[in-house]
């Protein structure tokens, strides 16, 4: 049996889930936890089905606060590190 997989995304960014388009970009403050959001929103999506996705962000100081890292910490922190 598949493991179930629960995730916490913010209530405003539930279209990456569950709206199909092209292109999603998600903006507004600092704080709102758009990163993390979005990053789980996608490992979520790809575990639905084969799907290819680009990240970026307007600033990077460092590697530590890249795409990468998130996706990373997003991947281990769910657990799926034997999936990607």
């Amino acid at each position: 049996m598949a493991k179930k997989l629960v995730v916490e995304i913010t209530p405003k960014l539930l279209p990456f889930i569950s709206k199909r388009a092209r292109y999603k970009v998600a903006y507004g403050g600092r704080g709102s936890s758009k990163s993390q959001s979005v990053a789980r929103a996608i490992l979520v999506r790809c575990k639905q089905s084969k799907i290819r996705v680009l990240c970026a962000r307007e600033i990077q100081k460092s590697i530590n606060e890249s795409v990468h890292a998130l996706r990373q910490q997003e991947i281990n922190a769910l657990g799926l590190r034997h999936e990607f």
